[in-house]
């Protein structure tokens, strides 16, 4: 025999309810406005226009290539030895 003979649990919790009450409408709450996400690209559009944007892209590009050594042709202006 286990120690617990004779011993009964009064307490059980009350079993759950599969679905929520109904009621009224008024009784729900409103759900919240939930914003589109947004993308990098869309937080750009609100800063800068297309024209500002494309000057950047021309200047980063110019860069790149600078350190590269590629000519506008896209060959390579410094050959290096194999």
């Amino acid at each position: 025999m286990t120690a617990l003979t004779g011993i009964t649990l009064a307490f059980r919790s009350p079993p759950r309810p599969k679905f929520p009450p109904r009621g009224n409408a008024a009784d729900l709450p409103t759900p919240k406005k939930v914003k589109p996400p947004r993308s990098h690209w869309d937080m750009l559009r609100e800063r800068r226009s297309i024209a500002d944007l494309e000057q950047v892209l021309a200047e980063r590009l110019a860069l790149i290539r600078g350190d590269r050594g590629v000519d506008g042709d896209g060959k390579n202006s410094q050959r290096k030895s194999a």
